[in-house]
């Protein structure tokens, strides 16, 4: 059975999922218990599955915060965060513009085993990372974040800016608080907004030896293609480096919602 169809079956029974034929998403208000606490408890019945891809999706709001949560059951989707990292980039004008950005990096070198130093050959370093995520995940809590503006830029968000994960039978659950201050003055409170999800592969995590002759297929933040349907850009799940279709965990994640705020 694949890890796509795993995720369909079991996820609805422990999440109360609903299938997302579109990238609309309707944000409810945030329970009064709303906890970055990398456990999806009071998401339950808000999540819902992106057509074509391998993660679960919930948007809600206050009147301060922006809250996401992801969940996915395929390590495939966990071991290219981990890999690559992820950016969540936030539309104040609901559009698909990249001008807001809260990204965490990759957690695991692609280049070397975690809690080593130096090069490995790419074989050796492909069966660590397997092996790793076969015992243990490195989404054990906080994540740290940096804010990256439409040019590449970045800083340090404030101190209410959040991001927890937590890997375990439920899956991979990542839960993020987004201050709505970060978007200054293009956002109007209730307006509609563009949120974008993004994991692309980067030439720093490729193996040693690797790096060279690389075009094309979005590899690099800036270097994504034009848009293709389904509110995906850079080739989607078929993007990635040239050569690489065949490894699932090594191509790009860019996938766009329009995110409408329910009326209380």
């Amino acid at each position: 059975m694949s890890n796509h169809l795993n995720l369909l079956l079991i996820l609805p029974v422990l999440l109360g999922l609903q299938a997302c034929t579109s990238t609309r998403y309707v944000s409810q208000a945030a329970n009064t218990d709303m906890r970055i606490d990398g456990h999806p408890d009071e998401w339950a019945g808000r999540f819902e599955i992106p057509k074509g891809e391998d993660f679960a999706m919930g948007i809600s709001h206050d009147k301060n915060y922006l809250y996401v949560a992801i969940n996915s059951m395929d390590r495939t989707f966990e071991r290219q965060l981990a890999m690559r990292g992820l950016t969540i980039w936030v539309d104040a004008r609901g559009k698909e513009r990249e001008t807001l950005g809260v990204r965490f990096q990759s957690l695991i070198p692609m280049d070397r085993h975690p809690g080593t130093s130096g090069n490995r050959s790419s074989s050796n370093s492909d069966t660590d990372r397997q092996d790793l995520f076969r015992t243990r995940s490195p989404f054990k809590g906080d994540l740290d974040l940096i804010v990256v503006d439409g040019s590449g830029r970045e800083r340090l968000g404030p101190a209410d800016l959040l991001a927890t994960a937590m890997a375990g039978a439920g899956g991979l659950v990542l839960e993020y608080q987004i201050p709505l201050a970060l978007l200054g003055e293009d956002y109007e409170a209730g307006q509609r907004l563009g949120v974008g999800l993004s994991s692309e592969f980067h030439r720093s995590n490729l193996p040693a030896g690797s790096r060279g002759g690389m075009s094309g297929g979005g590899l690099s933040a800036g270097g994504r293609g034009a848009m293709s349907g389904g509110g995906k850009r850079g080739g989607g799940h078929s993007g990635g480096q040239p050569g690489m279709q065949g490894r699932p965990d090594q191509t790009d994640l860019d996938v766009w919602f329009k995110v409408e705020f329910a009326q209380p």
